[in-house]
């Protein structure tokens, strides 16, 4: 009981203590602070004799005035101060080397040993005529010709078989000229013609050529 009290005591006494701090320190705030005194200015001195003013100072004309100092140009900041651009790489940037022109190149002449020979022209077809046209000349040889082995072969072998074809040699004019004739398609058959078309060369004779059929006394 008496410990109760004592600690209620003491706790009354901390309280009122600083209850007590506190009014105390709210008094101090809430008391008026004293303004302070303006400063009162210095006495401007006097001249010792007030009457005897400083004489202005005399104005020089303006041609008589030393030019303004010019203020000098800032000095170049010298580009070594500056950082180098960085140098290309070789190997960043490609390079391209024109190429040279080239000229069309042009075939050189061919020489005339070059030159493709030239293909003879085509031997003309002749047309045929019949051996009835043959006739109106050559009685004589058609007549022997009509009763020959060369007649009742099948396909008989005609005038134009042997001759060749005669729509350009039969004319009267080109049949004169054996010549012209020639050049014309008249064929002359001989031993080779004969056995290359129709006979063996072993069984062929120079007789055989005059038993085709009969020739005209000249």
């Amino acid at each position: 009981m008496h410990q109760t009290r004592r600690r209620a005591h003491a706790l009354w006494t901390l309280v009122m203590s600083a209850l007590f701090i506190t009014s105390l320190a709210c008094s101090k705030a809430e008391q008026p602070q004293p303004e302070p005194k303006p400063a009162q200015a210095a006495p401007s001195e006097q001249p010792a004799n007030p009457q005897k003013e400083a004489a202005p100072a005399p104005v020089a004309p303006e041609s008589a005035k030393p030019p303004a100092a010019q203020t000098p140009a800032p000095a170049a900041t010298p580009s070594a101060s500056l950082p180098a651009a960085p140098a290309a790489s070789p190997s960043s940037a490609p390079v391209t080397t024109p190429s040279p022109a080239v000229a069309p190149a042009t075939p050189p002449p061919s020489s005339p040993a070059q030159q493709a020979p030239t293909a003879p022209p085509p031997a003309p077809v002749h047309a045929e005529v019949g051996s009835e046209k043959c006739k109106m000349c050559h009685r004589v040889q058609y007549d022997s010709w009509a009763t020959s082995k060369h007649a009742a072969a099948g396909p008989p072998v005609t005038c134009e078989t042997c001759h060749g074809n005669g729509a350009d040699y039969a004319s009267m004019s080109v049949m004169k000229d054996s010549a012209k004739a020639r050049a014309a398609g008249l064929v002359m058959p001989g031993k080779e013609f004969c056995t290359a078309k129709c006979h063996k060369a072993a069984a062929f004779t120079d007789d055989m050529l005059q038993k085709a059929h009969a020739h005209k006394v000249k």
